[in-house]
């Protein structure tokens, strides 16, 4: 399969735009950090029919900057600027969250508390 020349050109563009509204570090138990976008989006599970307030945390980089062993499991903690958002530790990848869209160059990190 190739890659059409636009594909390519919105590629640069997803990948710039991260890069440019990238908010916050992660900051990996190795020692690598990696600019991203850090979210925490509200959401409301159904509970067996009570509706509970939860937020679906999430950091989002670049592929190619994000090393490879990071998995399921890998120990991180948020920096947005110099500010430390938890505790040391306070974020881990969730089981099976690691998703790579290889087609973007982009990797959306789901995150719990460790």
């Amino acid at each position: 399969m190739s890659i059409t020349a636009s594909a390519l050109r919105d590629r640069r563009r997803g990948m710039l735009l991260l890069r440019r509204h990238a908010n916050a570090r992660a900051v990996f138990d190795t020692g690598v950090e990696v600019d991203g976008l850090h979210e925490r989006l509200a959401t409301r599970p159904q509970l067996g029919g009570m509706q509970a307030a939860a937020r679906e945390v999430t950091f989002e980089c670049l592929t190619a900057e994000l090393p490879e062993h990071v998995r399921s499991g890998s120990v991180l903690q948020i920096r947005m600027g110099d500010q430390l958002l938890a505790a040391p530790g306070a974020w881990r990848v969730q089981q099976a969250g690691r998703i790579d869209d290889l087609e973007d160059g982009v990797t959306l990190l789901l995150l719990e508390r460790a």
